[in-house]
């Protein structure tokens, strides 16, 4: 088993529901979920890095969209 993390971005009305949802996608493609360290609402004055503001662009237009950055690994 490799553990990785990533950058998720959803709709979520609340920390739980953010919570479940990671784990569904993550359930659909065979992985398991471990954790989330953190989740909040997107600052509206923050700059993120290209990725980021293209994954939050596409979560903005589908507000059923879980999307999911580069999964960056280690060993433990």
């Amino acid at each position: 088993m490799k553990r990785a993390f990533t950058v998720v971005t959803t709709w979520a009305r609340h920390y739980d529901e953010f919570k479940r949802k990671c784990g569904q996608m993550a359930e659909t493609h065979g992985w398991m979920l471990l954790g989330v360290e953190r989740a909040s609402p997107v600052p509206d004055d923050r700059i993120f890095s290209n990725d980021v503001e293209d994954m939050l662009e596409r979560t903005r237009e589908n507000r059923e969209a879980i999307i999911y950055g580069t999964f960056h690994s280690f060993l433990r």
